[in-house]
């Protein structure tokens, strides 16, 4: 019988390839989920793009080997599956293995492969980590311009707007055909989609929602920019020098306080692109704990990373990318059921991601919120893997290859943080 999360990356991989032009949709992948094996909702939150659940899925497990797909058409003539031999050609026929019986078609990953190429991929400090499939591609304008910083009325709005913005050309500048052919023009700002697209004739309209109370709910007009920051800045400090006490350590104060000058800077960043682009956003305040999350789960990855690389470690470096034996004997020793989730949830969907962004920009919508969920889960994931693991074991022979396939894998999260917070305008603080 298949593993649950077998099964998972089966439906994953079916799933992408048969949603196709039509986008990676949380809604549309319910549906599809929904046509393929009967599937109720159940355990996933709102915005989330990991797969089902892994126990909801395990009822649909056939005895014997795999998931089976019930409501595939089969090609007349040849008698195959077309979607399924398609996706299989474009991903590579060595991720998955394939049975058809009784007209049922059968799916079970193997993960080997999959895990070496996508690993390998982030791995590496050169190539892009997605193709650019996404057309035409966009320019984004920002309306509002640079109004945030004159004045203190609505500076949170203009300032979310501008964020918004720089986002958007980013992610377009990753993911959209850079080629000489069409180009669509975005008009962000705060008024409605209508009148941005009077103001920019030819454009499509982002409307950005406004930055509202927590409580209330309505529009903040009152907060600025620097009393914002003020409050998430004394609120970080504060946590730092209350951990440095408890570990005995003192840094020199103007270079903490430069360091949490950023963290305080990202942490706002990420709470304005937190939500949907076209919805109210919360005030940013030192309450909202996911952000800080977000960032520490990064600055421990940057740790164990360089703690095996020290002079003294007595750890060996690790295997070049070109060296394939090497290499496979790393990823081989990644076994763990949490280091699969990583690779599946967090490496393999994060191109998915960063094109569903942008995907719906014929209609002025845009999902940057996305991007934050998907770091959210990933570091609840990479959390429980860190509690659970550990990661740099005693340099012993027989140990080796396990440590340098963990620390390969977080080299790759680490580029794949890294990516996702350029993304929204963020440079990571490597320490807490």
């Amino acid at each position: 019988m298949s593993s649950a999360s077998e099964v998972t990356g089966a439906l994953a991989l079916y799933a992408i390839e048969s949603i196709g032009s039509d986008g990676f949709d949380t809604a549309m992948l319910e549906k599809r989920v929904r046509k393929l094996i009967s599937f109720g909702k159940g355990g996933e939150e709102e915005g989330d793009l990991v797969m089902p659940a892994v126990d909801a899925l395990k009822k649909y497990v056939k005895a014997g080997d795999s998931l089976c797909f019930r409501d595939l058409e089969k090609d007349e003539e040849s008698g195959d599956v077309t979607n399924a031999s398609r996706h299989l050609k474009n991903l590579g026929y060595s991720f998955c293995k394939r049975v058809v019986l009784d007209s049922k078609v059968h799916f079970w990953l193997e993960r080997g492969s999959l895990k070496v190429r996508v690993i390998r991929r982030y791995a590496s400090t050169k190539g892009p980590l997605f193709d650019k499939t996404i057309q035409p591609r966009l320019a984004v304008v920002n309306l509002e311009g640079t109004r945030w910083t004159h004045g203190r009325r609505s500076q949170l709005n203009f300032l979310r707007c501008q964020l918004v913005a720089e986002a958007l050309q980013r992610v377009s500048d990753r993911v959209c055909q850079q080629d000489d052919g069409e180009v669509k023009k975005v008009a962000v700002g705060c008024s409605d989609k209508r009148e941005l697209e009077k103001k920019c004739p030819g454009a499509v309209g982002c409307s950005v929602g406004a930055v509202a109370d927590a409580k209330t709910g309505k529009r903040d007009d009152c907060s600025s920019v620097a009393d914002v920051f003020k409050d998430v800045f004394s609120s970080c400090l504060s946590v730092a020098k209350e951990k440095e006490e408890e570990n005995g350590e003192a840094s020199d104060e103007e270079k903490l306080q430069a360091r949490i000058r950023r963290l305080a800077f990202s942490c706002i960043r990420l709470q304005l692109l937190s939500k949907s682009t076209s919805r109210p956003c919360p005030v940013p305040s030192s309450a909202d704990d996911d952000a800080t999350f977000i960032l520490y789960n990064y600055a421990r990855i940057v740790h164990v990373v360089l703690a095996h690389g020290e002079e003294g470690s007595g750890y060996p470096p690790l295997p070049d990318l070109e060296d394939n034996a090497g290499m496979t004997a790393a990823l081989e020793a990644l076994t763990h059921e949490l280091e699969w989730g990583l690779v599946l949830n967090g490496l393999f969907q994060f191109g998915d991601v960063v094109r569903a962004v942008v995907e719906d920009h014929d209609r002025g919508v845009f999902h940057l919120q996305k991007l934050h969920t998907f770091l959210l889960l990933l570091s609840r994931d990479f959390s429980r893997y860190y509690r659970s693991v550990r990661v740099l074991l005693n340099p012993l022979p027989h140990l080796i290859p396990i440590v340098a396939g963990r620390v390969i894998l977080l080299k790759a999260l680490k580029r794949l943080y890294e990516e996702a917070l350029f993304l929204l305008g963020i440079t990571p603080p490597k320490n807490m």
